[in-house]
């Protein structure tokens, strides 16, 4: 009996008959087959990918409520400590920016308060410059002392 070749395999007539099939033919009784391996591929696929999303999110909620405010260092101000300086690598705090998209920046301008005392920097980013309390900054690196 002849075959009629398509892909790797070739197909036969699966009811023993004598004639060939046609490639519409072939095609449609390979294509059941793929089609649930298709859909439980899709199944599979798409629930892992809940399964990773849901852990970042975790992660994203566990980082963002309980490591940074570690780094941050909240102190009270009965004792003088070192405060920002120009030139230190900040990261800024956006509670409203998706995971893993905060932006980085460097502090160019301190705004002291009346009593002298860093409330406010100006930070410049990649693509501007902010202006943001120093509740919302986490310093990443000390500028270089001169």
């Amino acid at each position: 009996m002849p075959l009629v070749a398509y892909g790797p395999k070739p197909f036969s007539n699966p009811k023993g008959g004598s004639k060939d099939l046609s490639f519409s033919q072939a095609q449609s009784h390979s294509g059941q087959g793929l089609q649930k391996k298709l859909k439980l591929f899709l199944q599979t696929t798409l629930r892992r990918w809940k399964q990773v999303q849901y852990l970042s999110d975790i992660f994203w909620k566990w980082w963002t409520h309980e490591y940074l405010p570690l780094m941050q260092g909240h102190q009270k101000w009965n004792s003088a400590k070192r405060s920002f300086t120009p030139g230190d690598l900040v990261l800024i705090v956006d509670g409203t920016a998706p995971h893993n998209s905060w932006l980085m920046g460097r502090i160019i301008e301190i705004m002291p308060d009346f009593k002298g005392l860093v409330r406010r920097v100006r930070v410049k980013t990649k693509t501007s410059e902010l202006e943001r309390p120093i509740s919302k900054l986490c310093l990443l690196q000390e500028a270089a002392a001169s």
